[in-house]
């Protein structure tokens, strides 16, 4: 009986170790990719993968980076995708217009004196600010005392789960049927999250019946407004559709709007020189509108500058191609999934020359000489799975930025640019120590 168990789990192994082992020659030799530029120990498993991302904590897009620059602009980073690093062949993976390119199965599966928490303070206004479009109401986080902004914490813990959602999908699966309770108990991090859901389930049922009451009547304008519209077929109009538009909303108007925020405002604190020309092109224009502020030259280089060098978006935002695309003396067959690292892209050398570098006056020079800089930048991606939110980002760039220069003269509390430089990879950057942000304290009011 023993040597019968004995062999049962011997040959258990056997079969996995052939399964593997076939399973790597395919890929090796046999797979659509096999004949892509790349590492071999990449194109044959995930191992590698998931060492770096599982183990080492987010770090696998610094070997991809590394892989760019011994294998050129194409490179395999996986069994089953492929990474870029060409500026000039952006547009045709995440086309606008005909050519349609699905996302990922992956991606789809994730002011007081005292010192302030910038990301969290600029979190509750990304909060406020897009609670207040899409419901005609805000959540009132900047009301708060410290700006806890519940939700931007929230965000950050699910983007920590992103690689373990990645390589064990089941677990997420499992998760969501799970009921609330039990879910806090098991990972009582998320608890704050659950109630974000339950908000939500209360802001959408409200948004629903108010729809279902006044159909066809006249009411200002929201997000939600045109999700429950009249034009919508009445299958699309429902409550969980309605929880998962929300979440999408908040989540991508929260988290990439304050990062990028206060990114910006520590660049400025960083570089006095900056800041000063910033300061002085402003000083006219007190309470000016977004529109006139997006007709200055310099702030408008920060601006830009910023979402350049801050790009905090070390996720290779993978494409699903539905046809086969030539990439030089290379097809790219249909089926591949294909990404690139906005990260790497806006730090291209030959798009933006010394890329570790922040000098807004590059954008200004470039205009000068007639070229457009801004069609390379990606920060917000690009073609029709582009960024939804970009005119509203914008908005709060350019108001929230002019704001606090016109009015405050902030200094960092026990924290400098290192604590805002990328270091692990987890959907969005996170400094080594599993952060990213930084602490002001405002040392002047400069108009009361």
């Amino acid at each position: 009986m023993e040597l019968d168990k004995l062999t049962i789990v011997w040959g258990f192994v056997a079969f996995v170790c052939t399964y593997w082992l076939t399973k790597t020659i395919y890929n090796l030799f046999l797979h659509p990719l096999a004949r892509f530029p790349g590492p071999r120990w990449a194109a044959g498993s995930y191992l590698h993968e998931f060492y770096y991302d599982m183990l080492q904590g987010g770090q696998y897009y610094k070997t991809v980076i590394q892989m760019h620059e011994k294998y050129g602009p194409l490179v395999r980073v996986n069994p089953d995708e492929l990474s870029f690093n060409d500026p000039f062949f952006y547009e045709k993976v995440y086309s606008a217009g005909g050519q349609k390119r699905n996302k990922s199965p992956t991606l789809t599966t994730i002011l007081p004196t005292s010192t302030i928490i910038g990301h969290l303070m600029f979190g509750s206004l990304a909060v406020d600010v897009i609670s207040h479009y899409a419901y005609g109401e805000s959540f009132g986080d900047l009301d708060k005392p410290g700006f806890p902004c519940e939700l931007e914490q929230d965000v950050k813990g699910v983007l920590m789960t992103q690689h373990v959602r990645k390589f064990f999908p089941c677990i997420n699966a499992f998760m969501v049927r799970l009921p609330a309770w039990l879910v806090v108990r098991i990972s009582p991090s998320i608890a704050s999250y659950v109630d974000f859901e339950d908000r939500i389930t209360r802001y959408s049922k409200s948004a629903l019946k108010e729809s279902q009451e006044e159909e066809g009547s006249i009411k200002p304008r929201t997000l939600f407004d045109a999700l429950v519209s009249s034009k919508v077929p009445a299958p699309e109009k429902t409550l969980q559709r309605l929880k998962d538009e929300s979440t999408t909303i908040l989540f991508a108007g929260v988290d990439t709007t304050a990062q990028i925020l206060t990114c910006t405002m520590c660049y400025l604190i960083t570089y006095p020189d900056v800041l000063a020309k910033l300061r002085a092109e402003l000083q006219p224009y007190v309470n000016a509108t977004w529109t006139q502020f997006e007709a200055l030259p310099y702030l408008t280089a920060v601006i830009n500058e910023s979402l350049r060098y801050e790009c905090s978006f070390t996720n290779r935002f993978p494409r699903s191609l539905v046809e086969s695309l030539a990439y030089k003396d290379m097809l790219i067959p249909a089926g591949t999934t294909i990404g690139a690292m906005p990260y790497l892209l806006n730090s291209h050398p030959d798009i933006f020359p010394d890329p570790y570098v922040f000098r807004p006056e590059r954008w200004i020079e470039a205009k000068a000489r007639g070229e457009h800089l801004d069609k390379y930048l990606i920060t917000f991606t690009k073609g029709s799975r582009a960024c939804l939110g970009i005119n509203l980002a914008y908005a709060e760039l350019y108001l929230t930025v002019a704001a606090m220069v016109q009015n405050f003269n902030l200094e960092l509390v026990d924290s400098s640019i290192e604590n805002i430089t990328p270091d692990r990879d987890f959907g969005l950057a996170f400094d080594k120590d599993y952060k990213f942000g930084v602490n002001f304290r405002v040392a002047k009011i400069l108009q009361e």
